[in-house]
């Protein structure tokens, strides 16, 4: 199973040649500050798989149609998972 925060939304126009860029950071209201975490998404989803383990992240949506960034979607946010650790003092004895 993949770990991560699972972004999904809408388009908001019917432009086949759309896409989108995601933004991310752990300040609310401050995503846009940073270069996004994905630009050129096709789609409408995204697995964001490069957070750290129990920290809280705010994110924004874009789309891109001929070159022309939109402005933001309404904020999204969840604390990116914390993946448990492996079983520890496994033993194997024959019978």
């Amino acid at each position: 199973m993949q770990h991560g925060i699972a972004l999904t939304w809408s388009r908001s126009d019917n432009l086949p040649n759309a896409t989108f860029n995601v933004y991310r950071s752990t300040i609310s209201g401050q995503e846009q500050q940073a270069p996004p975490i994905a630009t050129g998404v096709s789609v409408t989803n995204y697995l964001d798989q490069s957070g750290t383990a129990g920290t809280p992240y705010f994110y924004v949506v874009t789309e891109v149609d001929n070159g022309i960034e939109s402005a933001p979607s309404a904020e999204a946010t969840a604390t990116y998972p914390t993946v448990p650790g492996a079983p520890i003092s496994l033993a194997a004895i024959a019978q």
